[in-house]
């Protein structure tokens, strides 16, 4: 959990860019995670990295609702979630 998030965060600063990377995700449980606590997970591998919150943003809920009410832009967005036919449309 959070690879991706770490991955961009990594290419950020050796470009030389401020790391600045947002993350959205509800952490439900379903059968896709095989019973793991996804977001401790998120938290211990983004936490070892000194990333979290200081680099690595963390909103939790679904990215829907999310970018709505948001009021940032993003220079990048990578869409890593539901795969059920609706969400994708």
């Amino acid at each position: 959990m959070g690879s991706s998030a770490i991955a961009m965060a990594i290419a950020q600063r050796d470009n030389g860019d401020p790391v600045d990377v947002t993350c959205i995700d509800p952490f439900l449980v379903t059968g896709d995670n095989e019973g793991f606590d996804t977001l401790q997970l998120f938290y211990n591998q983004v936490g070892a990295t000194g990333y979290l919150s200081t680099g690595i943003k963390l909103h939790m809920g679904f990215s829907g609702d999310y970018l709505k009410s948001c009021n940032e832009t993003f220079d990048f967005i990578a869409i890593d979630g539901s795969h059920r036919y609706e969400d994708v449309k």
